[in-house]
């Protein structure tokens, strides 16, 4: 059967996120649709203590709070594969090319 929470481990349910039940979807596709966002009653997930943001906005906050710090790295040039097809193990991270949160904003 299923597990019961450990002690501690349990969030108050207004803390927790609620979606709402009607007809707005949970989720959408299309760029041109939206939905409401869901909030919890309370703490952490509630609109009082993390109001809503664009990704834009959220990475300006990243390069301003993180300037110079890596947000990126990517193992360039991509290394041939082995002989039988298999992939090389990664060079160390200091051989990636790194983009901080500055740069890459």
């Amino acid at each position: 059967g299923p597990v019961p929470p450990k002690a501690g481990n349990s969030m108050p349910q207004d803390e927790c996120l609620q979606l709402e039940a009607g007809n707005a979807p949970h989720y959408v596709l299309q760029t041109t649709q939206s939905r409401p966002i869901a909030y919890a009653k309370s703490g952490f997930g509630s609109k009082e203590e993390t109001p809503p943001m664009t990704i834009s906005e959220l990475f300006k906050m990243a390069a301003e709070r993180k300037k110079g710090k890596v947000a990126l790295g990517a193992e360039l040039p991509v290394p041939p594969l082995n002989k039988d097809g298999t992939a090389p193990a990664s060079l160390p991270l200091e051989q990636w090319k790194r983009w901080t949160w500055d740069q890459y904003y």
